[in-house]
């Protein structure tokens, strides 16, 4: 089942993820919305996961 969002693109900052929806418009989430380190990874693991790898910018941890 290959799927994919339809997301421009997501990048992750220090206190948060921002996430294209489109050219001029984004989802900004900031990572006090999860409960926990283990939530945050989950999110990232989720974005990578369905994600095309070239839309996708988040820290290296």
């Amino acid at each position: 089942m290959g799927s994919t969002l339809d997301f421009v693109s997501a990048y992750e900052h220090k206190d948060m993820f921002r996430i294209h929806v489109s050219k001029n418009q984004a989802v900004v989430l900031p990572k006090q919305f999860f409960k926990n380190v283990d939530e945050i990874n989950d999110f990232r693991r989720l974005i990578s996961t369905l994600m095309p790898e070239k839309k996708v910018h988040l820290s290296k941890q």
